[in-house]
């Protein structure tokens, strides 16, 4: 008798995101180990994280003492700027035997996907601090736009992330994915993998992923808005 494999899924946050962004609820994830984590510095973590140091590497560590208590197999799910850290668990002996799968929901490989990421990388502390103030007191009308309308009396708890956050995390973060980013160590890390790769993105974000892109995937999932 065949003896099915235990699988662990893991949701990894985007930039402002947090651990609720992801329906673990849904069917399809019915008898799977679902997991996720908030950042350090984003959501209701309020763990130890230096800002004289780098800050990937630091939310890689914690990421790290989390996910080995896991003895299942791992399929890791990536959102937006949370690709950063895809080069870093590539490398690392133990998870290059423990992944199975790695899924990118409109996730971060190339400059094309870094618009907001870009912009607050480049705003002045005093330009950063205002927006940021803005943007918090938003954070309901910021996610019911990125929400698709179905999904709006979740409002309150999908955009909890978006107000609470470490702002100077936040910066730190998004410069550092920036150049992370812009010298393609992930886009090199997804060349590299065997792994099984899958893509996910929105029909209207499409064009931020070229058909060269697409290519290094083992199958691209074009969903409508």
């Amino acid at each position: 008798k065949m003896i099915k494999k235990k699988i662990s899924i893991i949701f990894f946050h985007g930039l402002a995101g947090n651990k609720f962004h992801f329906d673990k609820k849904e069917n399809y994830l019915k008898g799977y180990s679902k997991i996720s984590y908030n950042l350090l510095g984003f959501g209701n973590n309020k763990g130890k994280i230096s800002l004289k140091k780098p800050i990937i590497n630091q939310q890689f560590i914690f990421l790290k003492k989390k996910i080995v208590k896991e003895s299942s197999d791992l399929v890791f799910v990536f959102h937006s700027l949370s690709t950063v850290f895809l080069p870093l668990f590539l490398s690392d002996t133990y998870f290059k035997k423990k992944i199975s799968k790695i899924i990118l929901i409109e996730g971060d490989v190339s400059k094309n996907q870094l618009q907001w990421s870009e912009r607050i990388s480049n705003m002045t502390k005093r330009d950063f601090e205002n927006y940021i103030h803005k943007f918090k007191s938003n954070h309901l009308k910021v996610m019911k736009m990125q929400l698709v309308k179905k999904h709006h009396n979740k409002l309150k708890l999908y955009s909890s992330g978006f107000k609470f956050f470490n702002t100077s995390v936040l910066r730190k973060f998004s410069k550092e994915s920036v150049k992370i980013i812009k010298s393609n160590l992930v886009l090199k890390a997804i060349k590299k993998t065997k792994i099984k790769k899958l893509l996910i993105i929105s029909k209207l974000n499409k064009a931020l992923y070229s058909k060269e892109l697409r290519k290094y995937f083992n199958k691209v999932c074009i969903i409508k808005d």
